[in-house]
């Protein structure tokens, strides 16, 4: 009886580990995720300013996002953006996702159409308020290839932050580009 109870108390412990656990990871895989992108922003530059800002599933010109299953990287779908034409610049991304103390951020990007135009991760840190923490910033170069390829950045938050944005960022993109991402990963790292 006595052996039962510790096995008993070392399961629920390890079940309420793994909970924890589980929580400390967010993951966006794009098959579980709705056509009409809920959440998901875009933003058309004009040079390094804004234009005109859309919900994802809004634009139709001069680009415009779908769930793709032409070659995921895993799964069944990944998301594509395809340009109609040459846009100055564009930014986009998920709603805030949960993040506090040291994050690791990954996801994996393949594009078609560009030649040395390399994107940009930007990220910012909200609070619970869902307000952002000091500012946005570029943390990591998203580099053009036909074939998949991981992105990744780890660095601690603020100890106020709630959560963070993502944003994918492109200057000057032609006519014909296209880009997917896949498998995007915000996971708690342990200190």
């Amino acid at each position: 009886m006595r052996v039962s109870r510790m096995v008993n108390t070392a399961l629920i412990a390890t079940l309420a580990t793994a909970i924890h656990v589980a929580r400390a990871e967010e993951v966006i895989d794009f098959e579980s995720l709705p056509p009409e992108l809920p959440g998901w922003s875009a933003v058309k530059l004009a040079g390094d300013r804004p234009s005109e800002y859309r919900t994802a599933d809004k634009w139709d010109a001069p680009f415009s996002f779908a769930l793709d299953a032409d070659r995921p990287r895993a799964g069944s779908n990944s998301l594509k953006c395809e340009f109609s034409q040459e846009v100055a610049g564009i930014s986009f991304g998920p709603p805030v996702l949960p993040a506090s103390g040291t994050v690791e951020i990954r996801f994996f990007v393949r594009s078609a159409g560009l030649t040395d135009q390399e994107g940009a991760l930007i990220v910012a840190a909200f609070d619970s308020d869902n307000k952002p923490l000091n500012g946005y910033r570029e943390v990591a170069k998203i580099p053009a290839s036909e074939d998949w390829v991981e992105v990744s950045w780890t660095n601690s938050l603020s100890p106020e932050a709630a959560g963070v944005r993502l944003i994918f960022a492109y200057k000057s993109l032609p006519a014909d580009a296209k880009i997917w991402i896949d498998d995007i990963s915000v996971k708690t790292v342990p200190n």
